[in-house]
This record gives structure tokens, sequence and C-alpha cells, in this order.
């Protein structure tokens, strides 16, 4: 890569200085090698060429135009290599060490940046049976400290295929130095830099009482810094590393910056300090621009205003910090685009952020944390450099007062503090140096108390909870057993609120306490021997891999509803054996064991909201109940839990590690469920539910008065649920299908359609609406269909019934009008509501269609089966109906509330549905109007009726409705002929009435619960 390159913000910021000798601020290194390597035979030679062409910004040289302004471009290969041979052999080995050190401050002192390539190396030999020394010297233009990681790398890699006499081959190329250095300036034009102005003007122009000196200030120059070097042994470095990250969810950098200000508001006695904070500057910022193995000088510089607590708050002082490094924006890379941007670089405010935009003056304290390093060639930076001389000019005036620098080497924490021997006596150094280094030791041993309270808003962020809430919460957490259980110094892995539709399900359940209220209960058989243990870790597994399991709910004291993350929770697995009892003794326990477990029920603070019960019911059968409660989890997720359980349980039994990819956590979805545009879905449902009615009774339903004892017994006052399921044939299944997938219609739009026809016809309304329940998974969160949590929602479907319309086309306006809605699928049932325009309590639906079509990986090899068996769950709604299709063949399930249906109006109800969904299959070009609810079985049964009547009374042109309903012995038969003449004779029950002046109340056909009241009808 060649040509000219964008000038970075550091590199701006280097320009700006106004460098007495600009070519000499280098970073340099000194590592041993292998003296068997040799220096004859061209190795190094190819080793020094390979690195010059895979990283380009070696190439780098910096021009200056007539006006002063710099420009910077890549060369091509330079014509000889920057690289030499020094044999020591010949100079006497009391000033080997004297030469070394002269060729290399003669080699810092040799770059042109006008020339290029700003890279030096020079191999040192005949050392007298030591190992040679390689010379690597870089302007500090072109590398930083993980250029020089990465450098060390490739020169590792290269060597020893050099050795091995292998091709010199290395890894891919990330992005181009170039390529950063574009997208950089075009950031700088961006609105989010625009957007940081406020506040890194707040940080720079903040006031801070200036260090106090020993001596003047002037001659802040290079030949006037000294080094002082402090250092922690192992242990103390590991509590650093180890023991506060654990409590207090810290980074080295939260750490060191709170030991800097502590020690240096103690200097200065003032409440506030202000550094200069360096960093890696290899920030994500952009998805097709990747770093990580580009070479050059990334560094940023921003500053930072630090607040300084009393010893006996360092807790608090830590956590402070923390909270201000996780503000800062973009980890800090903003403030170079403002201060050190291109200089035609406008945002659009009107405000120019070029070069020469006042941001406050520099801090006199610069602070840098280079990182970890070991004994390995590409970990030996740290360790390597400061051997060859100085890195910058003597002369050189140096930008800071105080330099901070540290890194941990072989696991010690080292720090150098860089001060002018002028400013500053060393034993002033020394006492702040040795400050900071006893605060990071209170630290540690404050992250070793029981009592420590180490979560702050940052680990917490979707919460929204300030510090003091944070406090409160923990410390109530801390009574619960799930944290005095836990092994682990943080329990608690994260909090976010709940979602609309989870505190929906909440109140609802418990409002209904005791009831089973989305009680989600499922009974899975397993016909094989099972490895119990092999079965546990599997959910174990299971449930360290989806955070949702490992989730409860709380309600803060300001009555803001949230859900907690544990980190850790044992799986709630009761077992028993049940294979000394009869078969008639094990289904007795089970439904007792269904029962007992509904009426436990979940609370809130249960952990976790899930719980099984394996009962082993013969060698080789098991019979697994799983329960909970459905805020955490919805069908789709039941699914993917089992398959993956599948997959674990196989893994362990085979002895295999499982590879998958991890999952979206469900805390993204509550993210993105917090971004959407509230308004824009209340427009959108107060548009679609303009002028909708309250729910009208269903024809269906009992009609006796409140505590009155029906035909079934049952008192209409009392509570309970009943379910059952029918399965419609092969053939009509099959025909759905083709009707769906002929017409490119969706299986669930042609049986929403169904069944909004029989509503209507059940309500005498061309305009019904009824509940349906959406995925509630949105198709732009990117992996979404493989988390775990609760996404389903409640929603109400409006739907229209044009007389003149055909079936078809008013399926396909069905499916757009789904389409549509599944924008706003987010919307809180709540929301929904007000916007409808009915009054407080008046229900919109009563009556709920679910389609379910759930992810099944069914393998009969595998080595862990799930047979559902059935499930249970009970709904907060008068009838509920669920389609499915296991086995090729649609199941409907229906869930009714006793005090309000009977079960033969039930079951004439599926069989209406039946009759609907063969009607559009089998004609999906009739009119609407032309459909009816009768079964064949009930058209014959009044067609025989009416032959019977037509025997006995005269053919006239006038058909004799009286007549013809005093043939109607049973109520039966009186409900079946209202809903023939009214589909027959376009007459509602009460058209009937008038036309059957003489009828009597035993012939009150209007009273009939199965009648139809529909007027559209031919």
């Amino acid at each position: 890569m060649t040509g000219p390159a964008e000038l970075t913000p550091i590199q701006r910021w280097f320009f700006a200085q106004g460098l007495v000798r600009a070519e000499h601020f280098n970073q340099s290194l000194v590592v041993e090698v292998d003296a068997g390597l040799g220096s004859g035979s061209g190795l190094w030679e190819g080793v020094v060429a390979r690195l010059l062409e895979q990283h380009d910004g070696l190439r780098a040289r910096f021009l200056r135009s007539v006006g002063g302004e710099w420009r910077s471009e890549l060369s091509g290969m330079p014509e000889s290599l920057p690289w030499r041979v020094c044999d020591l052999s010949s100079v006497p080995s009391d000033e080997r060490e004297g030469r070394l050190l002269e060729v290399a401050e003669e080699t810092q002192r040799s770059l042109s940046l006008s020339d290029g390539p700003l890279f030096r190396a020079v191999l040192f030999t005949g050392l007298g049976g030591e190992k040679d020394r390689l010379l690597l010297v870089a302007h500090h233009l072109v590398v930083d400290v993980v250029s020089w990681r990465i450098l060390l790398e490739d020169l590792g890699t290269l060597t020893e295929q050099a050795v091995q006499g292998r091709e010199l081959v290395l890894p891919a190329k990330s992005s181009s130095w170039q390529q950063w250095a574009a997208r950089l300036k075009e950031e700088a034009r961006s609105t989010a830099t625009a957007d940081e102005l406020a506040y890194w003007s707040e940080q720079a122009e903040a006031p801070a009482r200036a260090l106090p000196l020993d001596g003047p200030v002037d001659d802040n120059r290079m030949s006037e810094s000294r080094v002082l070097r402090v250092a922690l042994g192992a242990e103390e470095t590991r509590g650093l590393l180890r023991d506060v990250p654990a409590a207090f969810n810290t980074r080295i950098n939260d750490v060191l910056l709170t030991g800097v200000a502590s020690a240096l508001g103690a200097w200065t006695g003032d409440d506030h300090v202000r550094v200069d904070v360096e960093g890696h500057g290899r920030v994500d910022l952009f998805e097709d621009v990747d770093v990580s193995r580009t070479t050059g000088w990334f560094t940023t510089i921003s500053p930072l205003r630090l607040p300084v607590l009393s010893r006996a708050g360092l807790a608090d002082g830590l956590k402070q910090v923390k909270e201000l490094l996780r503000a800062r924006p973009r980890e800090g890379i903003g403030y170079g685009l403002l201060a050190h941007g291109p200089t035609d670089t406008n945002t659009g405010t009107g405000a120019d952020f070029g070069t020469g935009t006042s941001l406050g003056r520099s801090a006199q304290v610069s602070f840098n944390y280079l990182g970890q390093f070991d004994s390995s060639l590409s970990g030996s930076f740290a360790a390597s450099s400061g051997r060859a001389g100085p890195d910058w000019d003597p002369c050189t005036r140096r930008p800071y007062l105080l330099d901070v620098i540290s890194h941990v080497q072989d696991g010690e924490l080292h720090m150098e503090w860089t001060y002018s021997g002028a400013a500053h006596e060393e034993e002033t150094i020394r006492r702040v140096a040795e400050d900071t280094l006893d605060v990071l030791r209170r630290l540690a041993e404050e992250a070793k108390r029981p009592d420590a309270v180490g979560y702050s808003p940052s680990d917490l962020p979707l919460s929204g909870l300030t510090q003091d809430q944070v406090n409160d919460v923990v410390s109530r957490l801390r009574t619960l057993p799930a944290w005095q259980s836990s092994s682990l110094p943080r329990p608690l892995e994260d909090c976010y609120p709940q979602t609309p539709v989870q505190q929906g399900l909440w109140f609802q359940s418990q409002f209904a306490q005791g009831e089973g209220i989305y009680h989600v209960q499922l009974i899975l058989g397993i016909e094989q021997e099972l490895d119990a243990e092999a079965f546990r870790e599997s959910w174990a597994r299971v449930t360290q891999r989806h955070s949702i399991l490992r989730t409860s709910f709380w309600t803060t004291e300001e009555n803001e509803a949230l859900q907690l993350v544990w980190a850790d929770l044992p799986v709630p697995l009761h077992t028993e054996d049940w294979r000394s009892h009869t078969t008639t003794e094990q289904r007795n326990r089970l439904e007792t064991y269904l029962q007992q477990d509904r009426a436990r029920g979940f609370d809130p603070h249960d952990t976790p909201q899930w719980r099984m019960f394996l009962a082993r019911t013969a060698d080789d059968r098991h019979q697994l109940v799983w329960s909970a409660h459905h805020s955490v989890l919805d069908g789709w997720s039941i699914s993917l839990i089992l398959n993956d359980v599948v997959r674990e349980y196989g893994a362990l039994i085979e002895g295999r590690h499982l590879e998958q990819m991890p999952p979206r956590a469900y805390r993204d979805y509550v993210s993105w469920l917090r971004e959407q545009d509230l308004e824009q879905a209340e427009d959108y449902w107060r548009d679609t539910l303009k002028g909708v009615e309250q729910a009208a009774p269903l024809s269906i339903e009992r009609h006796t008065a409140a505590g009155a004892i029906t035909s079934s017994g049952a008192s209409a006052g009392a509570d309970g649920q009943a379910e059952f399921s029918v399965f419609f044939s092969d053939e009509d299944t099959e025909r759905l299908h083709q009707l769906a997938h002929a017409h490119h219609l969706t299986l669930n739009t042609v049986l929403q359609g169904c069944w909004a026809l029989l509503i209507a016809r059940y309500t005498g309304s061309d305009d019904v609406v009824f509940g349906t329940v959406v995925s509630g998974r949105p198709s732009e969160v990117e992996g979404i269909e493989r988390t775990v949590g609760l996404f389903i929602n409640t929603l109400p479907l409006r739907v229209r019934m044009p007389d003149d319309s055909s079936a078809l086309a008013w399926l396909h306006a069905l499916q757009e009008q789904n389409v549509q809605m599944r924008q706003y699928e987010y919307s809180p049932l709540s929301t929904v509501q007000q916007a409808s325009g009915l009054p407080v309590g008046a229900p919109l639906f009563e009556s709920l269609f679910v389609f379910e079509n759930y992810p099944v990986d069914k393998d009969d090899s595998a080595a862990l089966r799930f047979d559902l068996t059935r499930s249970e769950e009970r709904i907060n709604y008068p009838l509920g109906v669920v389609a499915t299709v296991p086995d090729r063949r649609l199941q409907i399930t229906v869930q009714y509330d006793t005090t309000r249906f009977e079960r033969d109006a039930v079951d004439r109800m599926v069989g209406h549905l039946r009759s609907v969904c063969s009607q559009l299959a089998g004609k999906p070009e009739t009119r609407l109007s032309q459909i009816t609810v009768l079964t064949e079985e009930e058209r014959q049964h009044i067609l025989q009726q009416s032959n019977s009547l037509h025997q006995q009374v005269p053919d006239t042109d006038e058909f004799d409705l009286s007549a013809f309903a005093e043939g109607a012995r049973t109520a039966e038969e009186r409900e079946l002929l209202a809903q023939l003449v009214a589909e027959v004779q376009g007459m509602s029950p009460s058209d009937l009435q008038d036309r059957i002046p003489s009828a009597s109340p035993a012939v009150d056909l209007s009273a009939s619960p199965a009648i139809e009241t529909s007027e559209n009808h031919e």
C-alpha cells in the first residue's frame, strides 16, 4: 500500500508541539536473539524486508510545505534496507556496552521525517559468547505499544520460518493505516463527534489546583527529566488484577487512576485533580475496518477530571472513578477528533472543530497504562525498552510536568514517575508514588471485605439505577437465599427493566394467585435409561448458556419493575423413584403433583423462575414435569431449551466437547424494546381501532344468572377452566396447506380468517376483534431467533368482513394487515387498550386465537429423547384456541371458562370451525356472505325435520314459519332451526320472532345460546 495518507489527531498533536528536532521522537527496544542465526546468511535482511512489506505504516514519511503544513505519504520499499550489522568482537569486552550505546544513540538520531523509512534495525554480534542483540528503532509517528507487540510477534514468526528454510509468510493483513486515517477524517465531521463537544469542554476546562513545586518549572526539557520507579510484589499485584475486579467489576485503569488521584489530591490539597489519559486508540468505530494487526500511532490523549475522596471512602472513590471512565464517550477518541482534527472539518453546527479549537489547556499530569507483559518475545517491550539511549532529543520540551506510566511485567506492577529534576525533588515524587501504592494496597484489602458493595450503575446500565438505588437493591438482595448460598463475590450478573408483557403477566398471575394463571407445565416422557448426573449437568450448562434461566424479578422502593440475572444458580431438579408403584398409582401421583405445583406457583423473588420434577416410573422410563412462569419463556424458547439439553446430554454421554455459538442475550431485546417509538405505535393503534366497540358476548355462552346452577351442575360464579383437543384429518389439513401454498398465504392467516368468520357469526357483527399472539421477535435484531426469553405479545386483531368480498381477497388483506401490525408487535396491551378509546374496564376482546409453530429438532437417534405427553397452562381469557400442526395433522386445543361455556357448546364450536375451514379450503373464491358455520350433519338434521313438517302442511307459495317452528320439539332442534333460517332467508332470530306471533316462551329462539344473529347471510 502506497500513496498519500491523512494525518490522524495524535499526529497533528505531535506537530503542534513545535519540537526543535521532531525527527528524534522515537520508541526503541533491544532484544536478545540466538547468535546461531548468523549475520551473513541473509536471514535477517529477509526478515526485515518482509516486515516492511507487511506493515505499510513503517514506510511512512512526513513532508512540510512552504506554508508550514505537514502531510504524510506511504512510500514503496526502500532501495536499501534500514538494516546493519555491528560486530563488536574487536571491541574490548569492557568497552562493548559503551560502544553498543553509542551506535544505538547514533541510530536514534539517524531518522529523517522526509526521507523515510522511519524504522531502523541493528544486529549487534561478537558479544563474547553472549546472545546477539537486536536493536529496533521506530519514530513514534509510526508505532505505539500495541504495534510493537505485533512487530515482535511477526519477528518471532519470520525468524522461525527462516531458520527452518520455509517461505516467509505472515497472517493476512488487517485494514491499512491509510484506510484508518481516512475514516478518522470522516468521523471528525460526524454528528456523533460534534455531540461530544460539551462533554470534552467540561473535562478540559474544569479548574484544578496546580502541582506544588520545589523549584523553577521553566526548564522542563528531556535533559532535565528524571525517572522514579516503584513496584508492587506479585501477591499484591494479583490482588489488583484478580480480587478488586472480582468484587467491583473494575479494569486496571479504574484502580490505578483511583490511586493516582488520591495521592495527587493529598499532595495538592484539592478535591479534584486533572490528568490527561493516554489510550490505545484502537476503538471499534467502523464495522468495515479491522486494525487488530495494523501498526501505527493509534494513541489517544484525552482529559479526565477525577474526584479525591477520603481514605475512609476509597471503595466509593473507586466506583466514582469507574463510573467516570465508563461515561467517557468512545474511550476518549472524540477529544482528539475535536481538538486536533482536520482544519477543514465542520460538522454542520456552525462551529469549526479543526486545529485551534479551544478545549482548555493540557493537564500537568499524564497517565498511561501500557498493559501486561511477559518474558516472551512479543511480550518483552516493557523490559526491552529504554536500553538504547534517549528516545527523545535532550532539548525537547516535555509536554507534561509529571508522567505516570505503569505496566505489569511477569505478574508485578511497575510504575514509572517521570518528572523534572529542576521542578521537583526526588523525595517529593517518591512520597506521592509510595502514597499511590498505599492506596492500591488498601483497595485490594477493601475487595476482600464480605460486606463490600461492589456494584455501580455501569454494571447494570439498562436498569437506570443511581448509585444509591444500586446500594439499596444490593443490600436487600443480600438477604435472599440465592445471594447467601452463592460462593461468588458478585452473585448478581445483571439487572434491567421488566418488559411491559412481563409486568402484565405478573400482575394477572398475582391477582389470581394459586389459580395457575400463566403457570406453564410440560409433561414429558423419557422412554430410555437415563444418566441422572449427565441429565442434571446438561441442564446446568444450558442454564449457564441462557441468562433468562437465571432470572428473577424485583420491584424497587420507587416501584420500578426490574428483572435480576444471577451469575450462577443450581439446577432446580427434584427426583423420585416410583418404580414400586402401580401404573394407576403413578398416574394419580402425577396428577397430585401437577395440582400442588400449580397451587404453589411462583413468587417474583423465586430463583429461578422454573423447576423440574423427574419421576422414574420404570428402569427405562421417566416422567419429567417442567414448570415455569410464563414471564420468562414462550413456546419458541422452550423448544430451543429442550433442543440445547438434548445436544448437551449427547456430548456428555459421548465424552465430546460441544462447540456452540453463544446466543444473543435477552438484555439485547430489552435494550431494543426501550428504543422503540411508542408514540408512533399509539398512532397506529388509534387509527386501527377507531370506532371499535367493546367485546360482545358470543351466542354460544351460557345464559344463566350469577350464582345459578347450570345443567351441568357447575355454579356460574365458580372459577374453573377446562381444556380439550381435537385433530383435523390428514385430508382436511392437507387442503388447508394447499390453500395457503397455492395463494401465497400463511396457514396462520387462513386459520385466523376462519376464526374471525366464526366469531362474526356468533356475535352477529361484521366487525370483530379477538386476541392474537404474535412472536414479538424483531427481525432487525440479529440472532434473535436463537435467543431464549419471553417475546410473545397478545394484541387485538380487528377484522372486518365486507359481504361482497371474496374469501380469497379478504384473506390476502388480512395477511397484509398482519404484516403491518408486525411493525408494532412490541406495543404494550395496556397502551393499545387506551388507544382504542374504550372506557376503562371495557373488554377489547375476550377470545384468543394462537397459531404455534416452534422449531423442533427431532432426532430418534439422539442420546436423549423427549416426548411431550401434554402441557398445562391457564390463560386469563374466557375462551382460547391454540392451533398447532404436530405430525402433519392440524390440532385445535380449546381452553375455556366453564362458568361461561358448556362443553357441548364448545364441541359444536369446534365443529363449526371445521365447517368454515372446509368451505374456505374448498371454494376460496366464494363470497364471505355465502359461508355458513353449520356442519353438514346439522344441515341434514334440520332438513329431515323440514321434510317431516312439509308432509303435514299444504304446499303454498309462502312458507309458514309458525308451523315450521312448532314442529321443532327440542331446544337443540330450535337452535339449529334458527341458524338455518338465518342463513337461508337472511333473517336474524329476532326477525324470526316477528314472523312467529304465536311463539311461546318455549320457542324463544333469540335466547337460544347457539343462534346466529348475523343479518348478512344469504
